[in-house]
């Protein structure tokens, strides 16, 4: 369905027949929706029915591509539209598998970004174990890069480039679809701040590997009252210059909406 704001109306887009008329396999856009393909007008989105995958572009109100995969998860779009992921692995508009990215946990917190260098999709996120024939120097950091064309994983923040091992309750942002190249990433770890990383808002260019320790957001999340709902699940502007955040503020009777202004250069 579309919804417009300035006529307060419901208006149908595309009714799915394959769907079947089963409570389980309902349509859905997944455990787990991120967003939908932002270049050049590109609007793709990964949707699912059970284990019927498919990826749909609102432009054209056409089906892309199908496969049947069983997993709780739908394919998520990549900015281009060319590319998705899903479960570890690339899938193309046709959802042909065509790679498998080397990650040791493919369900930790992860956003997928935009390179203003190379113009490809990014798989941005947390990564805490080594993945197959890696190391912890190599693989392990709170912003980790993967390229989704070539596979070639670059740590942004990580062992590898003079951080802590990766804290708790970390969540990555990447939808900058203004200024591509541009993450966020929210950390709790410790809520005392106590250690490079604990209770910090970061700031980074996966192109340039430049990094700003911008803020601290002062949620006790799970050691406070609560829990995982005071995390501050940062999420990026379309322009890079604003992270909105949620925080309890030291354990504080409500959990509010923050926003971080950053400059716009």
């Amino acid at each position: 369905m579309r919804y417009r704001v300035s006529t307060n109306a419901n208006e149908l887009v595309r009714r799915f027949e394959s769907c079947p008329t089963d409570w389980g396999k309902l349509l859905s856009l997944g455990s787990d929706p991120a967003y939908l393909s932002w270049r050049a007008g590109s609007k793709v989105v990964g949707l699912q029915c059970g284990d019927q995958k498919f990826l749909y572009d609102l432009g054209s109100n056409a089906i892309l591509g199908t496969a049947t995969l069983r997993t709780a998860n739908a394919p998520q779009s990549g900015p281009s539209g060319l590319l998705a992921y899903l479960d570890g692995r690339i899938y193309d508009r046709q959802l042909r598998s065509t790679r498998a990215l080397n990650l040791a946990n493919p369900s930790e917190h992860a956003s997928l970004g935009s390179s203003a260098a190379s113009g490809r999709d990014v798989y941005v996120s947390v990564v805490f174990d080594v993945a197959r024939g890696g190391s912890e120097a190599a693989d392990v950091g709170t912003l980790v890069a993967h390229d989704m064309e070539t596979g070639e994983r670059r740590v942004i923040v990580g062992i590898a480039t003079g951080f802590p091992y990766p804290p708790s309750g970390t969540h990555v942002s990447a939808i900058a679809h203004q200024r591509p190249g541009w993450a966020a990433a929210s950390v709790v770890g410790d809520p005392r701040g106590r250690g490079v990383l604990d209770n910090e808002l970061l700031l980074a260019n996966f192109d340039t590997g430049q990094v700003c320790r911008v803020a601290h957001h002062r949620s006790w999340a799970r050691e406070g009252r609560w829990g995982y709902w005071a995390e501050p699940h940062v999420v990026i502007s379309p322009t890079a210059t604003r992270l909105l955040f949620a925080s309890d503020w030291g354990n504080g009777r409500s959990v509010d909406s923050y926003v971080v202004e950053l400059p716009g250069r």
